[in-house]
């Protein structure tokens, strides 16, 4: 559910983006960034940090499709990703 929004998302901004690109690279973030957050919960602690610590998997997603050359679409689908998780773990903390 939290990355079909994202999807969502990034296809409104970037209408040139394959679909099943963008997918594949999504789903290759989540569990890159599910596996990180398992070690280091915490991490979200610091919003910086984590953006910080994201974007480098966010390009290196993006290279595999040829997408890198637009910095604006990296910081962007960062920033939307980040969002996310940061809002899911504040909606957990008031469960």
């Amino acid at each position: 559910e939290k990355f079909v929004k994202v999807h969502k998302r990034v296809l409104d901004k970037i209408h040139d983006f394959n679909e099943h690109s963008l997918y594949n690279v999504l789903l290759n973030l989540k569990n890159e960034i599910d596996d990180l957050l398992l070690n280091q919960y915490e991490i979200m602690d610091n919003e910086p940090y984590f953006k910080q610590t994201i974007k480098p998997l966010t390009y290196k997603e993006l290279e595999s499709c040829q997408r890198t050359e637009i910095v604006d679409e990296v910081t962007f689908i960062t920033d939307v990703i980040v969002d996310t998780y940061l809002f899911e773990r504040r909606m957990n903390d008031y469960e």
